[in-house]
């Protein structure tokens, strides 16, 4: 019995141990786990089947905004609130993940960090069905960028964030608001260097695949998927043809690593043929099974 109240005085003493807090434990555990961290920096994480809501979850963890790490949370309803995620107090954030379930309806996007710059320490930033209004929070030195069915996004805010994340490891971008894509006339002026780019990943439409990989230069990439849609009626150009002026010597790179060709025809996920590190999936009403 002494032992067993040693350990558990060390356990309760111990903030490092509390600091990992998911809302699947319930309200009593994240209540008792927050009082208990000290100073420490805590990690959230909230999955879309909890029985705690988001609304609930994060008021408990409010307290303690100042200390937020990571934020992890998965909705099926779209919270009232993102808590402190809307205020300028989690500057200790370097990890942020929002996802909803399903699509949203067309709506307003979200302002996050009280309409300012995003948390200085932020590296990693993924959001899915999520509106979220991306240029207010000036986002810089990232190291991974996921953003998926995500709408109010310009092409000028997507290249901003690259030219300003140079350390850039991970990269994909699917159905990204396309209808507000706006490809700037004649191009841009400079090349974007990623030298840490290793994976990369489109699901958009052929021209602003072309554009994004004829501005992006990645001497490190070791994967590359593009995946896009052709209508039968609306038939699109090649993705490398004409060739890209400058991604050439990293698709033959890619290629390089081949030692087979893998050909995978599936609807209506779309065919897929993957060359070593590049893979393309097309999906078309002609490739019905």
């Amino acid at each position: 019995m002494l032992v067993c109240r040693i350990w558990k005085a060390i356990i309760e003493g111990t903030p490092s141990f509390w600091t990992h807090i998911e809302a699947i434990d319930g309200l009593k555990h994240v209540h008792n786990a927050v009082t208990k961290t000290g100073e420490s920096l805590i990690d959230l994480i909230l999955d879309c089947d909890d029985s705690l809501s988001a609304d609930e979850f994060l008021a408990e963890v409010s307290g303690k905004v100042s200390r937020w790490r990571s934020v992890e949370l998965s909705f099926k309803i779209l919270p009232t609130s993102f808590g402190g995620l809307q205020t300028s107090a989690c500057h200790s954030l370097e990890k942020v993940t929002l996802k909803m379930e399903d699509l949203l309806p067309s709506t307003l996007p979200l302002a996050l960090f009280d309409r300012g710059p995003s948390p200085a320490g932020l590296k990693d930033l993924y959001l899915s069905n999520i509106p979220v209004d991306l240029a207010p929070m000036q986002l810089s030195n990232l190291s991974s960028l996921v953003l998926i069915d995500v709408h109010y996004i310009g092409m000028d805010d997507v290249l901003l964030v690259l030219r300003s994340s140079p350390a850039l490891v991970t990269l994909e971008l699917e159905e990204v608001a396309i209808a507000s894509l706006n490809i700037p006339d004649g191009g841009v002026e400079l090349p974007i260097l990623l030298e840490s780019l290793t994976t990369c990943q489109f699901q958009l439409s052929i021209p602003l695949i072309r554009f994004l990989l004829s501005v992006i230069h990645s001497p490190s990439l070791k994967y590359l998927q593009v995946y896009y849609w052709i209508e039968d009626s609306f038939p699109e150009p090649s993705i490398f043809s004409p060739p890209i002026s400058g991604f050439e010597p990293t698709l033959k790179r890619l290629l390089s690593t081949a030692k087979h060709i893998e050909v995978q025809f599936e609807y209506p996920a779309g065919s897929s043929i993957t060359f070593g590190g590049f893979k393309t999936i097309i999906a078309s009403p002609s490739l019905r099974g």
